[in-house]
């Protein structure tokens, strides 16, 4: 019997992460793919037969649902951390917040989510 692969999307509906839940739905994988809006990794589910799951990526209690909707009792092939952001406005105008904001996004929420799926991808 073949391995079920199933990967994890954080951030499925972006550009980057839908080139990539398309292309592994195409190959056969079962992909969740994440957003903040559940409306809209719906959206993109439906149209490419993944799962979709709702994720704020300041919320480990959200993070650790979309593993197990990515697991469903089986390993973790994969996790996608495809949220990134930067300021994009002078750097005169640029806050000590927004860098802090951006940090938190880019570096402590991918911590998060390999974190949350750590167990699951260990045992892959």
């Amino acid at each position: 019997m073949p391995v079920k692969k199933n990967v994890l999307i954080i951030g499925g509906v972006g550009d980057i992460g839908e080139a990539l839940a398309r292309r592994l739905c195409r190959n056969g994988w079962r992909v969740v793919v994440t957003s903040r809006s559940l409306d809209r990794a719906s959206a993109l589910a439906r149209e490419i037969g993944a799962v979709p799951a709702a994720v704020d990526i300041h919320d480990q209690g959200s993070i650790e649902a979309a593993v197990v909707a990515a697991t469903e009792g089986d390993l973790l092939s994969g996790l996608a951390y495809c949220i990134g952001s930067i300021p994009l406005k002078p750097l005169a105008s640029t806050t000590s917040e927004d860098m802090l904001e951006t940090y938190r996004l880019n570096v402590v929420g991918a911590m998060l989510g390999v974190r949350a799926a750590s167990a699951a991808l260990r045992a892959a």
